[in-house]
């Protein structure tokens, strides 16, 4: 029953401009609160310190969290994603020789 509110109370507010950014900025705020580095969160975060006033710039931003997370996201996806798909769907040698 809650799940449903909240899903309504989404749909309601995005019949505003403003209204349709607040449960994509949301999302990005508690998958980031949640600790999970993803890049794509990672510069929502960056632009909305800069857009404050933060003191960084784009280069140091890129060199110390965004790269970092991307590499990471790669090297994680081929180790859980992509080699345990190979291992189930690999085409194993004939056994009945």
């Amino acid at each position: 029953m809650g799940t449903r509110k909240l899903i309504e109370g989404f749909a309601f507010m995005r019949r505003t401009i403003i209204g349709q950014y607040i449960p994509v900025l949301l999302a990005v705020m508690l998958f980031v609160a949640a600790g999970f580095q993803y890049s794509k969160a990672n510069m929502g975060f960056l632009a909305l310190f800069i857009a404050h006033g933060g003191d960084l710039d784009w280069l140091t931003a890129l060199g110390w969290n965004t790269i970092p997370a991307g590499i990471g996201s790669t090297i994680g996806s081929a180790l859980f994603v992509a080699i345990p798909y190979w291992f189930v769907f690999h085409p194993t040698a004939d056994l009945h020789r």
